[in-house]
């Protein structure tokens, strides 16, 4: 346990402030949320002597106009970002509202990270895309049954997971 909290403080300590440019303008018909739920410092594993540990995030859609979608999750990190990514880098997502309840919606990495832990290039990638609800709320988890990994960093408004609402 030590040693994860350790990991999770180093990846606080050397986050970097470049930022990333939006791939897409913010309209009213495309917008970009952040999280409302889960912690700044996003961390998820899984380990023999520490058991496992997932993360879930909540997006407050709001009320959802006749057309306004599709909302698509997407992990999004600047070139230089701080991450800490260790063992198996891949993660599974699970929706936990609506239709998708307890269903695997996606998989995303193993990111680009190199030896000093920073993304060795900007990562915008989608994860999946979901009919607009109020809330859409997703658990993520080492995408692994058998092999431990570690992955984590701290959430900004430049960096982490998020949903666009519209067609951008």
């Amino acid at each position: 346990m030590q040693l994860i909290l350790t990991l999770l403080a180093a990846a606080t300590l050397s986050v970097t402030t470049s930022g990333l440019p939006h791939p897409q303008s913010q309209t009213p018909t495309c917008k970009r949320l952040v999280p409302v739920t889960g912690v700044d410092l996003f961390g998820t594993y899984q380990c023999a002597a520490y058991g496992s540990h997932d993360e879930t995030l909540q997006f407050n859609i709001g009320p959802v106009a006749s057309g306004a979608g599709p909302c698509t999750l997407i992990a999004q990190f600047p070139q230089g970002y701080s991450v800490r990514q260790l063992g198996h880098g891949q993660l599974y997502v699970y929706g936990l509202a609506g239709n998708s309840t307890g269903a695997q919606v996606g998989t995303v990495g193993p990111f680009p990270v190199d030896e000093r832990g920073l993304m060795s290039h900007d990562v915008y990638t989608t994860i999946n895309s979901f009919e607009c609800k109020d809330v859409l709320k997703f658990r993520f988890s080492v995408g692994s049954e058998d092999q431990e990994g570690f992955f984590g960093f701290l959430s900004t408004s430049e960096a982490g997971f998020f949903v666009k609402v519209g067609d951008c």
